[in-house]
């Protein structure tokens, strides 16, 4: 009994020993990917600038005095405490109105993104994991898109969304349908090289179907480029929202968004300067923070660095 005693210690041991290492050499790929994103300082401060704007756009604006709909009476006021930046040659708070110009181009990028990643990444796995007639046939619709202008629907906006409550909706609505293309061949390029590889040919034999390897084999290993395309899809969408309201076919009033004030602002730049950079000044901050957070991205979910 004395001797048991020990050798059974020493078997604890030995299993407490032999569990060690295999707990700590567990890989956690999306533990490595955020290490590896929050290891880029540009990525990291753009991330945190673009969460304020975000609080800013949509948290300021039932905290801020003055409303973008209702003007007072200081007429063309250059930026001070009372309003930090400035009114128009209407008494309208500008920071009211960048806020709800930020808040309503935010959510136009961030609809088209959404909107756009989904129908590209399904559009895009289908077509590279069924091949033949099928594919050509999808990605010859990809090219017909792909040509099809913008400026094409600008008149079909200005007359459906003027002065309508929802009328971002169908600018985001538009953009999305138009911006899914390239996101569709990215998916595709990635699933054609999936397609053979064992895990797939395993799945078809233990009997499961297309539609199952699409959504549940093909489509979760393709989330590095698509997560990648969907942070390009937010700066494309944001700054196609402006130039469409910039030259008066996107959102109308008496909404307001970023390329909206700018337009209203673009015959004031020599008198009233501040009425045109501010917004932007939010614009380009905007599509900086999302470039350089979809640049940190690209680099974290890079097979090849992930164990370094």
């Amino acid at each position: 009994m004395p001797s048991s005693t020990p050798a059974s210690a020493m078997s604890d041991r030995a299993v407490e020993i032999g569990q060690a290492p295999a707990q700590e050499q567990v890989y956690r790929p999306w533990r490595a990917i955020a290490r590896k994103f929050f290891s880029y300082k540009a990525s990291v401060v753009s991330l945190v600038i673009l969460i304020l704007i975000v609080l800013f756009a949509f948290a300021g604006g039932p905290l801020w005095k003055y409303s973008y709909a209702v003007s007072t009476s200081d007429l063309s006021a250059p930026p001070s405490w009372e309003h930090p930046f400035g009114t128009d040659h209407l008494g309208y708070d500008l920071m009211a109105g960048v806020m709800r110009g930020t808040q309503r181009s935010l959510s136009i990028a961030g609809t088209v993104a959404v909107l756009a990643t989904l129908i590209g990444s399904i559009w895009g796995a289908v077509a590279g994991y069924v091949g033949g007639w099928a594919d050509s046939l999808l990605m010859r619709i990809v090219d017909l898109i792909m040509i099809f202008p913008l400026l094409a629907v600008a008149a079909f906006l200005a007359r459906q969304s003027q002065g309508g409550e929802h009328g971002w909706l169908l600018v985001a609505l538009v953009l999305a349908t138009l911006s899914w293309t390239v996101l569709a061949r990215v998916v595709r390029s990635v699933v054609l090289s999936l397609r053979t590889r064992e895990f797939v040919i395993a799945a078809k034999i233990a009997g499961a179907g297309p539609v199952r390897i699409i959504f549940r084999h093909l489509l979760p290993n393709t989330v590095g480029p698509i997560i990648v395309a969907a942070t390009v899809l937010v700066a494309s969408a944001i700054l196609s929202e402006t130039a469409l309201s910039y030259l008066g076919f996107g959102v109308q009033p008496p909404d307001t968004s970023l390329g909206l004030l700018i337009n209203q602002a673009q015959g004031a730049i020599s008198t009233r300067p501040w009425l045109f950079y501010f917004p932007g000044l939010f614009i380009i901050l905007i599509a900086l923070c999302v470039a350089f957070i979809g640049d940190g991205l690209r680099a974290a979910l890079d097979p090849k660095q992930q164990r370094k």
